[in-house]
């Protein structure tokens, strides 16, 4: 079974997915309400703040998911970015990426975030990944709200990453 090490892993909703696809999955979530929830629904919880964790510990997972704080770059937040300390946190899935080294790569946040992602692109690519990113809409894949997400994909290796195809309209 295929391992996947999911960074600010929230209540569980990469978990939810990765357990209908049959993976493994470790969340990584600092929040100790969340992480009750999380194991109440049975998912692996680890907590503990991502910045403070080794990527070490988890050398030889087959995948990496990140969706880290959004509120210093959504546009309902008070917009701090990387200045705002929560804005930091948004390098640390290539910190990640960087010493494990991971099969796969997923990362979400909010579309302000899309140049950092295509930063980080490169970076892999240079590493020997292929990548895509852009803006989803969460309505196109059967989410019923009207959220755009920002989003990285990258596999290691020569093998062609594109988004997946939208199984719903887009809300006019």
């Amino acid at each position: 079974m295929s391992t996947v090490l999911d960074l600010f892993s929230g209540a569980g909703g990469w978990s939810l997915a990765c357990s209908r696809l049959g993976l493994e999955e470790i969340g990584i979530e600092w929040d100790p309400r969340t992480c009750e929830t999380r194991r109440a629904a049975g998912f692996v919880t680890v907590e503990d703040d991502v910045a403070g964790v080794r990527p070490d510990d988890y050398a030889g997972v087959d995948g990496l998911i990140a969706s880290p704080p959004c509120q210093p770059f959504s546009t309902a937040g008070k917009g701090g970015g990387i200045d705002d300390p929560r804005g930091q946190l948004v390098y640390q899935p290539m910190r990640f990426a960087r010493r494990i080294r991971p099969r796969w790569i997923a990362c979400e946040e909010v579309p302000g975030v899309l140049p950092i992602w295509k930063g980080f692109a490169f970076e892999l690519r240079r590493a020997g990944y292929t990548t895509w990113t852009g803006i989803l809409a969460a309505e196109e894949y059967g989410v019923p709200q009207t959220r755009r997400r920002a989003f990285l994909l990258a596999v290691h290796g020569n093998h062609p990453v594109h988004p997946p195809a939208a199984t719903h309209s887009r809300y006019h």
